[in-house]
């Protein structure tokens, strides 16, 4: 699981900061002297999600360690939008009107996300979807949306080829009542989070 979010933190956090380069490279010299924060938004669906939470704690630790190899000063302002989608909307409108350089948002409800992007679109500002992937007219609205997270699909393949290799190399491991058949309990997870319909 460490692993895991780490490959998160670390792809979003990526993400994050060729924004920030490219933000650089498009300011007139004198301004790039002056131009040494990069300011991130970021919006959780809920705060009190425990892979959401680990999450946001590994792309602060990245984001420390970015300052310290660049001294370009990352502030990343965090806030829970509570599961509800009006709240977002509103923490949205609140970063655009703070001028920052990114917006990061991780969606109440994925088939919302229209005005976050309208919004974005009016005031210029690149936004990166995480672990709650828009649906796909949405994220060919503008050129400046982006998703990071991983494929469901691939997730649901490899926890089928686990069983799979596991009943292999030891049926009996798998089959403990000895019918020719592997039991299990299979559990979705989050009803309204795509990725738990796509892996189930």
């Amino acid at each position: 699981m460490k692993k895991k979010y780490s490959f998160i933190a670390v792809l979003l956090i990526a993400v994050i900061l060729v924004f920030g380069c490219l933000f650089f490279q498009n300011r007139s010299h004198e301004e790039k002297e002056e131009k040494k924060t990069l300011r991130v938004g970021v919006t959780l669906y809920r705060g009190d999600d425990s892979f959401i939470n680990n999450l946001c704690g590994k792309m602060e630790e990245k984001a420390k360690t970015y300052e310290k190899e660049t001294g370009v000063k990352v502030i990343l302002d965090v806030v829970d939008g509570k599961g509800n989608q009006n709240t977002q909307n509103s923490q949205v409108d609140r970063f655009i009107s703070l001028g920052v350089d990114v917006i990061c948002v991780n969606m109440v409800d994925r088939s919302a996300a229209s005005y976050i992007i309208s919004r974005a679109m009016e005031g210029d500002i690149p936004v990166i979807f995480f672990n709650r992937e828009p649906v796909e007219e949405d994220m060919n609205r503008w050129e400046k949306l982006y998703y990071v997270g991983e494929s469901a699909k691939e997730s649901a393949v490899l926890q089928g080829n686990i069983l799979v290799d596991a009943y292999k190399k030891d049926p009996a491991s798998l089959d403990l009542n000895g019918d020719g058949k592997v039991s299990y309990v299979l559990l979705e997870g989050e009803t309204s989070h795509q990725d738990s319909l796509i892996r189930t």
